[in-house]
């Protein structure tokens, strides 16, 4: 079976709060277990977290000690996962400065709760530094036609304001979108002629798109977004593989799984993928 986009990545949003019983010993990461197996066996697989502690950053500069030894334990011990912040936009109903606010927010995660920065001479454990730096931000909830375009391409520049140089398990800020469908419009693909950093992206690559966002019963390699996203590169778009993402909800067994993630592996068109059990 021949890809255009041989790796298959994971998209995983984290969004269930890292203790299971606030009676559980600190620094207990129960719920988290799981995922933490996972992503310590599997070190090979383009992994990408998505962390929400509030529906956002929550109010607090910080995350909590709980959350902060959470992340603290992902960077040490799975340095290949991308970790990027929640943050809905409500297709752009959600105000450009309560957005922007948040992205601030996220960023502002450096150091804290007794956690040092990498290289920063803090002592977070017997001979060891850790971060809570994260690479980037997943925006939800995000417009498909051109009227979002300003917006979107102005989170994108705070983004890189806030997180270039700064990124710890990657080499430039990570933007995510979802729209859950092909955008209407041209962006936020990249005209194919354009090389190096196209004008209004300023540093960073092309987003990562969510394409698709369906129950898993639903899913299918040969669909409309296909012609969609073929109708992108006729228009002279650069439609890359491995900027596409598809979100597959209620994936409720194991049999399920793997009957979708063979679909997928027929896919193209697909770099990375979500699945859920959930209906969202």
């Amino acid at each position: 079976m021949s890809r255009r986009n041989p790796t298959l990545g994971l998209l995983i949003p984290a969004y269930i709060y890292p203790r299971a019983h606030e009676s559980d010993p600190y620094p207990s990461l129960r719920n988290w277990t799981p995922l933490l197996t996972l992503l310590q066996t599997h070190p090979t697989i383009p992994t990408t977290l998505i962390l929400n502690p509030a529906s956002g950053p929550g109010p607090s500069p910080l995350p909590d000690e709980v959350y902060a030894h959470a992340i603290a334990t992902l960077r040490t011990t799975c340095p290949h996962v991308t970790l990027v912040g929640y943050v809905a936009t409500g297709y752009t109903r959600v105000s450009l400065a309560k957005a922007v606010e948040e992205v601030g927010r996220y960023a502002g995660w450096r150091v804290g709760q007794g956690v040092a920065e990498v290289g920063g001479g803090g002592d977070a454990g017997p001979g060891v530094t850790q971060t809570l730096a994260l690479d980037g931000i997943f925006f939800d909830e995000v417009g498909s036609d051109e009227a979002g375009k300003g917006y979107y391409h102005t989170l994108a520049e705070e983004v890189v304001r806030h997180f270039a140089g700064r990124t710890v398990a990657c080499t430039t800020p990570v933007v995510i979108h979802n729209p859950g469908v092909v955008p209407s419009g041209p962006w936020p693909f990249r005209p194919a002629a354009v090389t190096g950093d196209a004008p209004g992206w300023n540093g960073i690559a092309e987003p990562i798109v969510v394409v698709s966002e369906r129950k898993a019963v639903d899913y299918s390699p040969v669909s409309p977004r296909i012609a969609a996203l073929d109708a992108k590169e006729a228009e002279g778009y650069r439609v890359m593989p491995e900027r596409c993402a598809v979100i597959l909800n209620r994936v409720e067994t194991r049999k399920m799984a793997e009957d979708v993630l063979t679909r997928i592996l027929m896919d193209d068109r697909v770099g990375w993928v979500w699945f859920t059990e959930d209906d969202q």
